[in-house]
This record gives C-alpha cells, structure tokens and sequence, in this order.
C-alpha cells in the first residue's frame, strides 16, 4: 500500500515532465553516473549529453571501477578545457544531485532543460555548464533511502577533483542537491577529510530528505558550513513525498521544517517556501523546478546576491527567511 501511494504521488510529477514547455537547448552537458544499484559493484560511467538534436542523448566516454582510470582522466581533461575557458569570462559550473529516481524519463531531461533556460542560457546567471551525478538505489523506499550514503561514499573523491580543477582554472562551483539526493551527498561529506576547505561558492539543498538530527550533528555540520561559501536550505511544510518518508524511516525530514537554531553556523540560511502559492502538482515535491519564484529565489543566490537584495523575502529569525508572493 505504502509503495502505492508513493507511486501516486509521482504522477503529477511525471505527468506535468510530459506537457513542459520546449526550453532552450544546451550543445553539452557532462555527467558521472553509477552504473549499478550497487555501491560494491558500481562502476563510473563518464559522459556528455548532447541536445544537438533537440533530445537527451548520452554519449559515454567509457566506465571503470576509479576515476583516475583512462576513461576518468580523459573526461576530466575535456571538463578542463570548458572550465578554464569559463574561468576566463568568469563563468561557474553546477553540480546537480537527482533525488529518488529522479534520474528517469522524463523528470530527468525536463529539468536538465530547465537549468539551461534559467540558469545557462540567463545572462544574469554565472551558471554555464552543469555537471549531473546520475546515481541508482535499490528496489523500495528504505533500501532506496539506505543505499544512497553507500553511493555517496563512493563518489566522494569526485569533489576534491573537482574542486583542484576548480583552483587549476579559476572557475567556481556550485551545487544544487534535490530530496534523497542530500542523503548520497551526506554519504560523500562524510568520506571527505575532517579539515575540509571551501569546494563551492553556493549550495542549494532543495527539499532535503535528511533526519534534522543527522543534519544537526556537530561534525557534519561543521564540514557542511565548511565545504562551501553559503548553504541555503529550501522547506515546505506541506510537502507529502517528505511526509511520506518521515513515515517510513520513522523520523522527521529536514526539508519539510527546520526549527529555528542560534547553533547553525552563520553561513547556513534557512528559506520556507510555505507561504507561496505555485501549481506544484499533488506532491509539492519539486518546487525547486515547479515555482517560478522560488526558481528566480535560486538564480539570485547563483549570482552571488547579498542576502539583503533578495526579492520578495521575510527575515523571521537570524539566518531564517520566509519566501513571500510577489
């Protein structure tokens, strides 16, 4: 019944994938996926996607257990060749994490599509090229939920290579984790190295399926606060796929409320989103795509806005906001 109902769920989703609108196209966009729903076994694939022809087509340079394998270092060094050229006209990168099978057709192409219409081709928006993390989890929600920190761990050394290629070509990264997506991220965080400098300019964890206390516990959060420049957590109370999993994992979720804590460090701004109207389908999972506002909430942060010259916010506690209709 429970995986019922979680399937009803994600139809408005899947249903409103299928009457977007045609959007912008973008020549290439990399990605490193995880080709087995087992982190043990999982192999990198490394590739771009090419909307040449106005769909999503992946073309794969090659897949091995490392990423400093031969196919590894050569997509790396055609990523190098992008990224420097953005360093030079002062362009970011965005590293996307999908959420629960938000890897599939048709979820996934419509919001590669949306990222390139609101973020690549917004002469406002630093963005340029975005870099998915394509990953796979068992069958079920709670193995789902569980295999994603074993996939987290096994990507972990992508981001200190990144982040050296990001120093190597004076191109700053960004990052934008969506639902279950922040759990594989939370598996990587905690493989990284206690001393952790700053990987990224921004972090965007839209509607986190985390336990607040996992969030909440020292050493993690100390490396979240360190690993990028601002983190911005994106809530909504009324979000049923969020609700839904507090049933299953027997806890409360992150992105559905975060009580206001003096004990956040400074860098980490809280942003309701309940006070917003948007047709956000039944699931009210995917506002991050869904909400023209919040989407406009987004691109303020992917151009360095300072949090005074936000639009359309209300400041209700320190580092807490409420996001308001225009």
């Amino acid at each position: 019944m429970k995986k019922l109902f979680f399937l009803i769920l994600f139809l408005p989703l899947f249903a409103s994938c299928l009457s977007a609108d045609k959007f912008a196209k973008n020549p290439k966009h990399y990605y490193i996926e995880l080709t087995s729903r087992k982190a043990e076994k999982a192999a990198f694939e490394f590739g771009t996607i090419d909307w040449s022809s106005g769909f999503m087509n992946k073309e794969a340079f090659g897949e091995s257990q490392s990423i400093d394998s031969e196919e590894g270092m050569l997509f790396f060094e055609t990523l190098t060749k992008d990224m420097q050229k953005l360093g030079v006209e002062d362009k970011d990168l965005l590293i996307y994490m999908h959420g629960f099978y938000a890897n599939m057709w048709p979820y996934f192409p419509h919001t590669l599509r949306r990222f390139n219409k609101d973020l690549v081709k917004n002469e406002d928006c630093q963005i340029e090229i975005v870099l998915s993390i394509i990953w796979h989890g068992g069958l079920g929600y709670q193995k789902y939920w569980n295999d994603a920190l074993k996939k987290g761990a096994k990507l972990s050394p992508i981001f200190p290579k990144l982040h050296e290629l990001s120093n190597q070509t004076n191109c700053d990264l960004n990052l934008l984790t969506h639902s279950m997506g922040n759990q594989v991220m939370r598996g990587a965080v905690e493989k990284l190295d206690r001393d952790t400098t700053s990987y990224f300019e921004e972090w965007v964890l839209a509607a986190p399926d985390l336990d607040p206390t996992d969030f909440a516990e020292a050493d993690f959060l100390r490396k979240v606060s360190s690993l990028a420049k601002r983190v911005h957590v994106y809530t909504y109370p009324r979000d049923k796929v969020l609700w839904l999993s507090s049933i299953v994992t027997g806890e409360k979720r992150l992105g559905a409320k975060v009580e206001a804590q003096k004990t956040f460090p400074d860098n980490i701004i809280v942003v309701d989103v309940g006070p917003l109207k948007w047709r956000n389908g039944f699931s009210g999972h995917v506002y991050f795509d869904s909400s023209r506002q919040v989407r406009e909430d987004i691109v303020f942060i992917f151009t360095g806005t300072s949090l005074r010259d936000f639009s359309h916010r209300k400041l209700i506690d320190p580092q807490f906001y409420e996001l308001h209709p225009q």
